[in-house]
């Protein structure tokens, strides 16, 4: 087990986790609580993606989680557990002791990201911009620049980090197809005053899951622009 330069807090599973079934047959929901309808069952050993900004919603008791897999399209919802019986766990971290590149941090979650390196400060290079971009997510997120989930400054497309611009350091985004060295951290500080309340209703995200979503964010602390890729292709309108 890799030393963990960030801990999640006792019985949570943070967003964009990794998290394995530990009970033989574990009821799929459309939505959280025993009363909505059942629309799978998952074995033990089955691993989910804990949904981003989803959870923990609390129902009859249970922390409820939405689960995402690449080959399912449903909603689905599960249990964490139930006082001391746990349905769900976390797998085991993928950190490397070398320093990572931009290639390595997009291969592991961003809850990964934040647990292996915390605020360790990290460079990355790539080029910055994102060829098909305007995706809308209702919604309010405060800070903006760090808990909004509609910020494009990708590096790397489409196996992107995203970039987080703090307004008081004075950084603009570069140029589009600017290969950047960028120097950042995760875990920044501002991220104990986020606030996420996405969705029409607007419905608010548990506070501890807003912070953690926070903390796996990658603030830039500087850059610089070493040149320009010419297989660039220009971004679509939203």
């Amino acid at each position: 087990m890799p030393t963990l330069a960030f801990e999640a807090p006792a019985g949570i599973l943070p967003p964009n986790s990794r998290a394995v079934v530990v009970v033989d047959a574990l009821q799929l929901r459309a939505d959280p609580g025993l009363g909505a309808a059942v629309v799978g069952v998952a074995s033990a050993g089955e691993q989910f993606l804990v949904a981003f900004i989803h959870g923990p919603v609390m129902r009859d008791g249970m922390a409820w989680y939405r689960l995402a897999t690449p080959t399912i399209e449903a909603v689905l919802w599960a249990a964490a557990g139930s006082g001391a019986d746990r349905y769900l766990e976390l797998l085991p971290l993928r950190c490397e002791e070398a320093e990572p590149d931009l290639r390595a941090l997009v291969h592991i979650t961003e809850w990964e990201r934040l647990a292996c390196f915390g605020d360790r400060p990290l460079t990355i290079t790539g080029t910055y911009g994102c060829p098909v971009c305007g995706s809308y997510i209702p919604g309010s997120y405060e800070p903006n620049w760090l808990a909004s989930p509609q910020n494009l400054n990708y590096v790397g497309w489409p196996q992107a980090l995203t970039l987080h611009f703090r307004p008081e350091a004075g950084l603009d985004a570069p140029p589009h197809a600017s290969i950047v060295r960028v120097t950042g951290h995760f875990n920044d500080p501002a991220s104990t005053t986020c606030v996420m309340v996405p969705g029409e209703p607007p419905m608010p995200v548990d506070p501890v899951t807003a912070e953690l979503y926070c903390r796996e964010q990658f603030v830039v602390d500087a850059y610089e622009i070493i040149g320009t890729d010419p297989d660039f292709t220009s971004p679509s309108a939203p």
